[in-house]
Parts: structure tokens; sequence; C-alpha cells
């Protein structure tokens, strides 16, 4: 297992606009490949959360989170994520679903502002270019909290299409969540934008 923070300490999200958050990776093909461990069910469970795709956009549906069950050791868990240990289920809205080139689905709501995630796959040779962008993003600890939260889950996702095992999951989290924020930080001084 690789738990070396530099496997993983690149690729930042960058805003794209107001708001946006996206992040690009070139991952193993085919595309089909790449879709099915977005659409399906079981192979989402390994790297981001199980659940049911609706048949229809404007449906909704429930992913079920299961951080702990991402990586073979997940480190300890921050304080602050306790509340996560044994998994938390959420409800998200089929927006778009164009197989096997793009998925667009709504996510938070509850305590937080309703956004868009959007997952693009395109083959780029015998690769695939993922790009995920994340909309309707409001600055401070919920823009933190989602842009460690998406590094983290789009490292266990290349891993495991890499066939490698990921580093400690909450480890990941801990070590981003703090790279983010002062990134955030020097955006919110006027320097360029993370």
């Amino acid at each position: 297992m690789n738990t070396d923070a530099s496997s993983y300490r690149s690729g930042y999200g960058e805003f794209v606009e107001s708001g946006a958050l996206q992040f690009v990776r070139v991952l193993p093909g085919p595309v089909e490949r790449v879709w099915a461990w977005l659409a399906d069910s079981g192979k989402r469970a390994q790297w981001l959360a199980a659940g049911e795709l609706p048949a229809q956009p404007g449906m909704w549906f429930e992913m079920r989170f299961d951080h702990n069950g991402l990586t073979p050791d997940t480190g300890p868990v921050p304080e602050r994520f306790r509340a996560y240990e044994a998994g938390v289920a959420t409800r998200h809205r089929l927006l778009r679903c164009e197989p096997p080139h793009l998925l667009s689905i709504s996510w938070g709501g509850g305590n937080e502002e309703l956004s868009e995630v959007t997952f693009e796959l395109s083959p780029q040779g015998e690769q695939v270019r993922l790009v995920l962008t994340h909309r309707r993003l409001v600055r401070g600890d919920t823009l933190r909290s989602v842009s460690s939260g998406w590094h983290t889950h789009l490292q266990v996702l290349a891993d495991k299409l890499a066939g490698r095992v990921p580093p400690p999951f909450w480890t990941m989290v801990d070590t981003l969540e703090q790279d983010y924020a002062a990134r955030l930080g020097q955006a919110a001084a006027g320097n360029s934008p993370p």
C-alpha cells in the first residue's frame, strides 16, 4: 500500500468559474470501463458511494457512503468526521445521463445549498479523460470539504482502476483538507485561485 502523501498531493481542483470547482484525471480506459465505475452501484461503492441510478432524469435516488470501506487501511478518523464513520445516506437527483460520456446529479441539500456534480468522459488514446465539475458552490468550510473530498475519492478511483492499493482514506482527507485550506486562503487573499 502506498502511504506516501506525494502520491495524491497533485491534481488539485481548479476554479473554472464563480462557484465551480473542476478536477481532471486521466484514467486507464476504455471509456465504457470508466463509465461502469460511475454508473454501476457496486463499482461506485468501491470509490464513492453505492446507490442505483434511476431510469429517468429528474428522479431522486439515494447514495450510501461507507468511507471506512473504501481503502484497506483507513487511517485515524479525524474528530470532525466521526459522525460519518458508520456511513451516511444522502439524496440526489439524476439531472442528465448520456452513457458512456456524461452523468450529472444534484449534490447537497439539508444543511447546505443544493449544488450540481457533472462527470464527463472522453477517450484519450487508450486512456480516458475524466472531468468532474462541481457547480454552485459557496466558499468556506463547505468548499474546503468538497475540494478535499472529491480529490480523495478520485484518488481512490484512479488507484483502483490502475490496480493499486489506495492510501488510507482518512489520512488523505485530513492532509488534503489542510492543503485546500491553505490554497483557499491564498485565493481569498487575492492570489490565484486554488
